[in-house]
């Protein structure tokens, strides 16, 4: 093969893998905002997303959703008191 194939071939290749890297991470995006939206309750307001930052040792790093009305955390459909953790918005 001479120099400008080799050149056109790795260039294909390149665009054809960033192109399934795109469609695979967008899929996974997609499949982390349903999964989101089907763990956060329906409120009008004082709702917010937040990341655990301390508390229970299974918590730490889990995103969960606090109410701030009610001082309760929504940990993947289960629902907390807030006093127990510590967490940032996400």
């Amino acid at each position: 093969m001479d120099r400008k194939t080799i050149i056109l071939v790795a260039a294909l290749g390149l665009i054809a893998g960033l192109c399934a890297y795109g469609a695979r991470r967008q899929y996974n995006l997609k499949k982390a905002r349903a999964l989101r939206a089907s763990f956060r309750p329906h409120y009008t307001n004082g709702c917010y997303m937040v990341k655990i930052v301390d508390g229970p040792a299974w918590s730490i790093g889990e995103f969960g959703t606090f109410d701030a009305s009610s001082n309760r955390l929504l940990i993947e459909g289960e629902d907390f008191d807030a006093q127990e953790f510590e967490f940032i918005l996400a």
